[in-house]
Parts: structure tokens; C-alpha cells; sequence
């Protein structure tokens, strides 16, 4: 554990330097991964110098203790404490130094869709909505919406959140799947319980990324306003769909 840590203490050196050169601060993509590893270093370094410093001053403690007889109680408490503080610490560096998720210092995309309940699950969507905006709020994390389709009784029947902050898709990656309640709920006039679900889906932005998208392999679709009239009504092209055929994703 000690030579991990001692090499990640000499990466640290090395990013930082790296972020110095005009040459890396020029190339956006490469200064960004610099930096996220920046931060994921500088929390290890800081960790493992604290340990490093708990440790001397325990060392030191017991032995200026075995050489004053007059302290010697004092002393001994003292590195009994700092020892304490570095046991408490090497455990803190065992679980930072476990291997992490390629994606873990991603932003994170979650979409939150009403499943079995009907107008329960979508409030219910719409409550784990702001739980998780209460959670990034709490943590220091950047909250956006990106779509949202409200419900008529309140909710929503579909909501995508974009977080963006440190170890945004490590906080918060293991939250996708079905999420299920049962209650009461504010549609129920006879006080039965409902059990409604909401499904979460937990995504890593991903980077922009160079990639050849041939023109044979989109379709255009486009869309004209309707009504019973009016000057631009059936004569302007006011929305497009673009369906990658050999993928199946469409932009609209």
C-alpha cells in the first residue's frame, strides 16, 4: 500500500506540472482529464500525508515519553491519540485506493419514468425527482433539467436531470433500476394502499468524441404547424426529426 500511495504522490507532481504546460491548457479535452485526475490525486495525496504526519507524530511521542519520566503519561496519551488518528485514516486510504469506475468523475444524465400505478407512479416520479435534487444540492452538485413531461395529478411522467459535480456518477450510479412504494396515495378516496414503481435510469455523460456520420445514413423528417388557419399555418417547416438508421437514434 505504501509504494501505491508513494507513486500516486509522485503522479500529483507530475499532473501538475503537465496542467503548468500552455500546450495542455490549449487542448480542452486533454486538460479536463488532467484535472479530473487532479482532484482524484490530490484527495488520495492529501489523505496519505495526514497518515504520514499521525504516524511521525505517534513515533515521536513514545519516544520522548521513554526519555521524560515527568510527561511521560502525557506523552504516551498524546501518541496513543495520533495513533488512533492514523489507524482511523489507513482505513479511509484502504477504501481510496480500491479501483474505481472508469466513469466515476462523470456528470450523470438520470431519467426518471413513471411505471405500474398510474397516476401514483408518476407523482411518485416526480418524488424521487426532488429527492435526488435534494441529495445533489446536499453534496455540492450542479442540478439541471434537461426534459421533463408533467402529469396531470401532479409528477411526472417522465423527468431527465442532468448532475454535474465531483463523482457525480459515483454517487450516484447505483440508484438505476425499479424503485417501488407503496401508500396511501392522494388519488385513493377510500384510503386503500397502492403499490406504484418508477424506473431510474443512471447515465455518464459521455465526452464529444470525433465520428464520421455518412448522410446516406440519416433521414429527415419534418413537421408543419396545423390549425384551422392563419398566415404560417401548413407553410413552415416548424419542427425536424433526424433517425440514424443503422443505430435507431433519433433527435428530434
Amino acid at each position: 500500500m505504501l509504494s501505491r500511495l508513494e507513486a500516486a504522490e509522485r503522479d500529483l507532481d507530475d499532473v501538475m506540472l503537465r496542467l503548468a504546460d500552455p500546450e495542455v491548457v490549449a487542448d480542452q479535452r486533454t486538460y479536463c482529464d488532467l484535472a479530473r485526475r487532479h482532484a482524484e490525486l490530490t484527495s488520495l495525496v492529501d489523505l496519505f500525508r495526514s497518515w504520514r504526519q499521525a504516524d511521525e507524530d505517534a513515533r515521536e511521542a513514545r519516544a520522548m515519553a521513554a526519555d521524560d519520566s515527568e510527561l511521560a503519561t502525557d506523552l504516551a496519551a498524546l501518541g496513543e491519540e495520533r495513533q488512533a488518528e492514523a489507524a482511523r485514516i489507513e482505513e479511509s486510504l484502504r477504501t481510496a485506493l480500491l479501483p474505481r469506475h472508469p466513469d466515476e468523475g462523470r456528470p450523470v444524465i438520470i431519467e426518471i419514468r413513471a411505471a405500474a400505478g398510474g397516476d401514483e407512479a408518476a407523482i411518485w416520479a416526480g418524488d424521487l425527482s426532488r429527492m435526488y435534487q435534494r441529495y445533489a444540492e446536499s453534496h455540492g452538485l450542479t442540478i439541471e433539467t434537461l426534459e421533463s413531461h408533467p402529469s396531470e395529478s401532479g409528477g411526472f411522467s417522465r423527468i431527465t436531470l442532468g448532475i454535474g459535480g465531483k463523482d457525480a456518477f459515483g454517487r450516484l450510479r447505483f440508484e438505476a433500476g425499479v424503485h417501488r412504494v407503496q401508500r396511501v396515495p392522494r388519488t385513493e378516496s377510500q384510503g386503500r394502499v397502492h403499490t406504484s414503481t418508477a424506473t431510474v435510469a443512471v447515465l455518464p455523460e459521455v465526452e464529444e468524441s470525433d465520428i464520421q456520420l455518412l448522410p446516406e445514413e440519416v433521414r429527415v423528417d419534418v413537421f408543419r404547424s396545423t390549425g384551422p388557419g392563419g398566415q404560417s399555418v401548413n407553410t413552415t417547416d416548424s419542427a425536424v426529426r433526424l433517425t440514424h438508421i443503422p443505430t435507431g437514434i433519433v433527435v428530434s
